[in-house]
């Protein structure tokens, strides 16, 4: 019995030696798909269009922020969670890049924070013996700002299909099926631009998209020299919802720079079928701020154009100078105190009195940049 016990012990330490020499497997080489690609949508070069126009202004381009676009449907399922994209900020960013405007960072100021507390703390330095220092006036302000949400999903407003079947009336007889369907669902998105600094709602647009998928199905059923043959294919296929709504934020981004900078869409719109649904739309819904007085407000065709200013929106809401408001004194006055003090009404006689008190001097003339960044 010990004789049996020591060869079944060496049998085990001689697989296991041998396991031990084998060589390891070779790696499983991946399934590689397609390259990765630009993202594209119908109005990727409309707006690559409209950049050309609004880098070629002669004044300094607004700053535009995006706030937080997000998805207000509650649209999910148990597996795959929500439905919708949660990145539809993301989208209205990459676009505003695509149109060439001036952009500022508000949607994720988690790092610029980190980094101005560390640097108000002494930690963060530019170089060997510089320490970075916050100073006032170091980020940019925004002057416009583009905000809203995903606002209707609609699973299902149309399914249909259709379904054949044919087949033999003996045993040995097959049969043929053939069918298929489509349905559509819904989606919508809400966006507004809106002035930074009077919190006036400058433009609101409202789009809708219908989303298509398509399926077919075919099978065989047949008995032959008695094998039984079930054969059944078909295909599904469905337009990308996600990519439903970057067109329609491309579309909303492009509608609302063109109207701020005063271009017309026509030129940027590749298509005749594009221009002609411009020009008979109403879009976007502008509100008596300063962008409805652009003369870019797209009235439908069957409607008089109202005479407008001819300066474009983006001209007024450009930034103001950079410098701060500072006044400076005439060369010829003292620079005291007294010369920045609010003027004093000149004192008139009093009856009764003795004399008369000494007229107080005239006020000093300042010059300097006005809130409004006009000089003055």
């Amino acid at each position: 019995m010990r004789i049996v016990h020591l060869l079944v012990a060496t049998a085990a330490v001689l697989a296991a030696g041998c396991a031990s020499s084998r060589p390891p497997p070779a790696p499983v080489a991946p399934l590689v798909g397609p390259e990765a690609q630009t993202v594209k949508t119908a109005y990727s070069n409309a707006l690559q269009c409209l950049a050309g126009h609004v880098r070629g202004q002669d004044y300094a381009p607004p700053r535009v922020a995006v706030g937080l676009i997000t998805d207000m449907t509650g649209a999910q399922d148990r597996d795959n969670g929500r439905k919708l994209t949660q990145g539809a900020t993301l989208m209205a960013i990459t676009a505003l890049s695509e149109a060439g405007v001036r952009l500022v960072e508000r949607y994720d100021m988690g790092v610029i924070q980190v980094e101005m507390d560390y640097a108000r703390s002494g930690l963060v330095r530019d170089s060997d013996r510089v320490v970075r220092s916050v100073k006032n006036g170091e980020l940019q302000g925004a002057d416009v700002y583009i905000i809203g949400g995903l606002s209707e999903f609609n699973p299902n407003i149309r399914s249909r299909g259709v379904e054949g079947f044919g087949g033999g009336t003996t045993s040995r007889s097959g049969s043929l099926t053939l069918g298929g369907g489509d349905y559509v669902i819904d989606v919508a998105l809400d966006l507004r631009m809106v002035d930074a600094r009077s919190s006036e709602v400058l433009a609101v647009r409202s789009l809708r998209k219908q989303v298509v998928g398509r399926e077919i199905r075919a099978g065989v059923f047949a008995f032959l020299d008695g094998t039984v043959v079930d054969i059944g294919g078909g295909q599904r296929a469905m337009e990308p919802v996600q990519t439903a709504v970057r067109t329609m934020v491309d579309q909303i981004v492009f509608e609302f720079i063109s109207t701020l900078y005063g271009m017309g869409a026509s030129p940027c719109l590749s298509t005749p079928a594009a221009i002609a649904e411009a020009r008979g739309r109403a879009s976007p819904v502008l509100t008596a701020g300063p962008l409805a007085q652009s003369p870019t407000n797209i009235a439908p065709s069957t409607a008089a154009r109202p005479t407008l200013p001819t300066a474009p929106a983006a001209r007024r809401l450009a930034p103001r100078p950079t410098a701060p408001f500072t006044y400076r004194v005439r060369t010829d006055a003292p620079q005291t105190p007294a010369a920045r003090a609010p003027a004093t009404p000149p004192q008139t006689a009093v009856p009764g009195a003795s004399g008369q008190r000494p007229a107080a001097p005239a006020p000093i003339a300042l010059r300097g940049l006005s809130p409004s960044g006009n000089f003055q």
